[in-house]
């Protein structure tokens, strides 16, 4: 694909380095709690913190996998249909 693309060898490094961070971002990968935390907490997501993180473990609200990473869209889904909605 890239080979085809016409102009500079810096132009084609920009398109390599461009589709790598879009691919990191779109593929699916594991995280441990701290890193799950800062996760939340950049999308603006309520439990950002790694005692949240750990709570929602130990009740069953997300999931680990065998070696105790943490896939974050999965726990994300998990997050959202089996937390409760608090009513103020």
């Amino acid at each position: 694909m890239l080979s085809r693309a016409g102009g500079s060898a810096r132009t084609k490094r920009l398109v390599a380095v461009i589709l790598l961070k879009v691919y990191t971002f779109t593929m699916e990968y594991e995280m441990n709690i701290t890193e799950y935390a800062k996760h939340r907490h950049n999308r603006g997501l309520p439990g950002s913190t790694r005692t949240a993180i750990y709570k929602a473990l130990k009740t069953g609200r997300i999931s680990r996998n065998k070696n105790g990473k943490i896939f974050p869209e999965k726990a994300d889904r998990e997050w959202d249909t089996k937390t409760r909605l608090r009513v103020l």
